[in-house]
């Protein structure tokens, strides 16, 4: 992990399908889980985990078809959380782009000096975007172009592009609430791995993809 001057620590990359197998063995207790998450009976990835494309091979990848409580349940049970606000906690749903609030976005954006990662201009293909016509996500932090040039927030890889990542960050409290998503996936480009593109990103807390991932904060 690595510190922020806001004083929090974030992980410096998606947490990896092999990190997150690694726990599955562990058998985690499913009533461990916060009151939203009552009704989620595994933590099993959605997607195919056996095969070509399995999540059991290419272990190095952010794993992706997991839902937020999957995320929740890994990061507090590693002694950490799932990024929110700083100083923990959930973050408003509204403040998304606020680097006073969010864990996540403080993160990416330098304390809001930037609206990329890796600067105010964007760089094409600097992370690993659909525009490198991309069929899944690829390695966690193998793009040294993806990274900010600020030397206090320097060494977190993958806050553009890859998977994107829950934030603790619902607009309501139970099962069918949405949360937010960040940094864009695999699937976007341009404005879509900004820092603050989240107005309309988001998730159902229950759902799922393959270009949907995580990783945690802690103090």
């Amino acid at each position: 992990m690595n510190r922020m001057p806001e004083g929090f620590c974030i992980d410096n990359t998606e947490v990896t399908r092999g990190v997150y197998f690694a726990w599955l063995e562990t058998e985690p207790d499913i009533s461990a889980q916060s009151a939203e998450c009552l009704a989620n009976d595994d933590f099993m990835p959605t997607c195919l985990t056996t095969g070509g494309w399995g999540l059991d091979r290419f272990l190095e990848n952010p794993v992706g078809c997991v839902d937020w409580c999957d995320a929740q349940t890994f990061c507090e049970a590693n002694g950490k959380r799932l990024c929110g606000a700083i100083g923990g906690g959930a973050n408003p749903i509204d403040d998304y782009a606020d680097p006073t609030a969010s864990e996540w976005f403080a993160s990416c954006s330098a304390g809001g000096e930037n609206d990329y990662v890796f600067g105010n201009e964007y760089i094409l293909q600097a992370c690993y975007e659909t525009l490198r016509d991309t069929w899944g996500s690829t390695a966690a932090g193998g793009f040294e172009d993806c990274v900010s040039p600020n030397p206090d927030y320097t060494g977190l890889y993958d806050m553009g592009g890859n998977l994107a990542e829950w934030e603790d960050s619902c607009d309501g409290t139970g099962g069918d609430a949405r949360c937010r998503v960040r940094g864009g996936s695999f699937q976007h480009e341009g404005n879509g791995i900004r820092c603050d593109a989240g107005s309309t990103l988001t998730f159902p807390r229950t759902g799922t993809s393959d270009a949907v991932g995580f990783r945690c904060c802690a103090d």
